[in-house]
């Protein structure tokens, strides 16, 4: 389903479930807090993000979270700060058991760190976070498609950089094919690719 979709049901989620306790409640929150970011609502998703993060709330549920405060930060040039959630994301699933990291959910939290890594300039860190993620979402069913789609447009411009042209653009082709699929509320995606279809001619 388009964006659009994605974050009504998410926010209808969020309005019924009100007790902080329910493990459904983080989900809802970080849930939420996605399709915010994706539709560029940034402040809002920090705020939904936040909610998701506490200490008692399941792994996976708290790398999410602050793997979204990560990428919100990058996008708003706040290195530091993204760096730091970034890497709380990561102690996360290093204290954790082995088969969280591989969980494809995870994959965000790779694609952060591959995007910090990035705009510091540390090009090969940042493949190699990229391919992490790309990995752990490769040949698994039943997967949502946007957060494969934010990582192939963090991807592709690291491999172009890198000199790696014909898989930036097999990356940004992929990309096309999902936001032609499901086009409603990628007004931002949509223009992120144009830029970047345009570096590669």
């Amino acid at each position: 389903e388009g964006i659009g979709p994605m974050r009504a049901a998410a926010a209808a989620a969020v309005a019924l479930e009100t007790i902080p306790a329910s493990p459904w409640h983080a989900l809802a929150r970080v849930s939420y807090a996605s399709a915010l970011f994706l539709s560029g609502d940034f402040d809002a998703a920090v705020v939904q993000a936040q909610f998701a993060s506490p200490a008692g709330a399941p792994g996976l549920i708290r790398v999410l979270g602050f793997a979204v405060l990560s990428l919100i930060a990058v996008d708003r040039g706040e290195l530091d700060e993204a760096e730091q959630w970034a890497r709380t994301a990561q102690e996360i699933l290093a204290s954790a058991d082995p088969g969280l990291s591989a969980a494809p959910q995870s994959s965000l939290a790779f694609t952060a760190a591959g995007e910090v890594a990035a705009r510091r300039g540390r090009l090969t860190e940042a493949r190699w976070e990229f391919e992490r993620a790309l990995a752990s979402r490769r040949g698994k069913q039943g997967v949502s498609s946007w957060p494969t789609l934010e990582l192939l447009l963090r991807f592709a411009p690291v491999l172009s950089d890198l000199g790696d042209r014909p898989r930036a653009v097999a990356l940004l082709t992929e990309a096309r094919s999902i936001l032609v699929a499901s086009p409603d509320g990628a007004e931002a995606q949509l223009a992120q690719i144009g830029r970047a279809s345009r570096r590669e001619r």
